[in-house]
């Protein structure tokens, strides 16, 4: 293989690698939305999953317990959703978010869980996405 050649499938490789991040950083989030939290297959379709960038960076600072609730719903309860998860009991909100697969799709997901606590004055303090394996039913 000539020289030339070797340069332009190079350049060829590293654009196609730049394209690819530069694609992945724009799909990766999409804005918050109300009702598609709300929706009964936004946790299965992996929904909130892609809105809780947005929404911790844009929607829950400054608001109070009520607003929050008024916003997300009612928590969920952490130990419902996977017994590691009793460590999020400490925290006044938890919302399941999903599961991620990994990209090879072989063993556990991992299940995700925005948690969220108050200072003493009612207002957002501290949140969390966190996650723990879960493993899949035979049937996924």
């Amino acid at each position: 293989m000539t020289t030339r050649r070797r340069v332009w499938r190079n350049r060829l490789a590293v654009g196609g690698l730049l394209a690819c991040v530069v694609a992945a950083c724009l799909i990766y989030g999409r804005p918050f939305d109300q009702a598609v939290w709300h929706h009964p297959d936004a946790v299965t379709r992996g929904d909130r999953l892609w809105m809780v960038n947005d929404l911790t960076v844009r929607h829950l600072r400054g608001l109070t317990r009520e607003q929050v609730v008024e916003l997300l719903g009612p928590s969920d309860d952490p130990s419902a959703l996977h017994p590691d998860f009793r460590q999020y009991s400490e925290w006044d909100l938890v919302y399941d978010l999903g599961i991620v697969d990994p990209l090879w799709m072989i063993g556990p997901g991992v299940m995700e869980v925005l948690a969220i606590r108050f200072g003493p004055d009612g207002w957002v303090s501290e949140f969390r996405v966190g996650h723990e394996w879960k493993l899949r039913s035979a049937g996924s």
